[in-house]
């Protein structure tokens, strides 16, 4: 059982890495330099794998504020699955 919980645990960390690396790599601002110099109100669109498909991409447009609110919202995600995961692997 500890050993699943060990594999869970690295697929996590490694799938969450390799999201933010695919994100990291195909992010453009788009706008005019007038619009994108300054500020939070710049728009970001990135492009995602669709779940479950290798090829199909989905794009999203934020601010940038507001990707910094999503990116700070999947930390605390990934944090409170990572110590779920790893009180389990302590009382097993």
């Amino acid at each position: 059982m500890r050993s699943m919980n060990n594999l869970l645990l690295v697929g996590a960390a490694s799938l969450s890495l390799a999201s933010t690396a695919a994100a990291e790599t195909s992010a453009k601002t788009v706008g005019t330099p007038a619009d994108t110099g300054v500020g939070d109100e710049r728009i970001i669109c990135k492009k995602h794998l669709e779940t479950g498909s290798l090829v199909k991409r989905v794009k999203q447009c934020f601010t940038k504020a507001e990707w910094d609110l999503i990116a700070e919202r999947e930390q605390v995600g990934f944090k409170k699955t990572m110590d779920a995961l790893n009180t389990r692997s302590i009382s097993n």
